[in-house]
């Protein structure tokens, strides 16, 4: 991943000539934690001024664009300084689609990365029963009207985490270290912010999965595909009827033989989506 690309989308081509390493990743997780710092004391200046409950159904759609500001505008500050002496940088988003083709490939990752969450789901029963306080926020977070649940972790989340993930961080990484360390980095990085282990065993295998892709075509649209097929899929399953006692699929099904043929075909499906990909040779159409 080093030769030069000047086409992307305006909007990401703002951060083009910026290529982070570790001190720039750790600038970006303070910036990050910062500006979450910022979304919170603002929701609660608005839930303060209006005072009848209502924000806590839109928090997270105020709060979550807001942390990832002072990244973004520290990211393309550091990119603009370094246009001098790069002018073309490296594209956040190339789409290398052949010989599979675009549509192909967004319903293979699509279907994919639901199968990778199946697969991860039985990781999260190695771990403690989450605390009360934790289950609270997650529900807290879950919560709300379906559609603001939707729009802040099927949109919001794959928009500003690929980018941060994938755009910056794996971009960044790559040109040091090998594409299996730079990968490894970014799912660590992925995991890190979440902030919640429940999340990070899942999200890093996610990441991994996510940073391959990137790797391979260059293409941030697919991994925010791929981010938005994970998170609407955990939230409208959290939905469904019966669903308020399960923490994992497995609780939800009744019968085990058929969630144990339904998570085999997930594993065959996800392995050989990775081989299929590691396998493959991705150019420009």
């Amino acid at each position: 991943m080093t030769r030069k690309h000047t086409k992307s989308f305006d909007l990401f081509s703002a951060y083009n000539c910026y290529l982070p390493q570790w001190r720039g990743m750790i600038i970006l997780a303070l910036l990050l934690l910062a500006g979450s710092c910022i979304g919170s004391l603002i929701t609660l200046i608005l839930s303060l001024i209006f005072k009848s409950g209502v924000m806590n159904d839109y928090t997270l759609l105020i709060s979550y664009p807001i942390q990832f500001i002072p990244a973004m505008i520290y990211a393309a500050s550091k990119s603009h300084a370094n246009e001098m002496f790069d002018n073309n940088g490296i594209a956040l988003d190339e789409g290398r689609f052949a010989p599979i083709g675009g549509l192909w490939l967004a319903i293979m990752v699509a279907v994919g990365t639901i199968a990778c969450a199946i697969v991860c789901e039985p990781i999260t029963l190695l771990l403690p029963e989450m605390p009360e306080f934790m289950k609270n926020l997650m529900e807290t977070i879950a919560g709300g009207p379906l559609w603001a649940s939707l729009l802040a972790t099927a949109v919001f989340a794959p928009f500003f985490e690929e980018w941060l993930c994938r755009g910056i961080v794996l971009r960044g990484m790559l040109q040091k270290y090998s594409p299996t360390v730079a990968i490894v980095i970014s799912a660590a990085f992925f995991a890190i912010i979440h902030l919640n282990p429940w999340q990070a065993l899942p999200a890093f295998i996610l990441g991994c999965l996510f940073g391959l892709v990137y790797y391979k075509t260059g293409s941030l649209k697919l991994t925010m595909l791929m981010h938005c097929a994970n998170n609407a899929f955990s939230v409208l399953l959290s939905r469904l009827p019966g669903a308020d006692d399960c923490d994992t699929m497995y609780q939800f099904f009744d019968d085990k033989v058929l969630y144990g043929i339904i998570y085999a075909a997930c594993a065959a499906l996800l392995f050989l989506l990775v081989y299929r990909f590691i396998k493959t040779d991705f150019r420009n159409i």
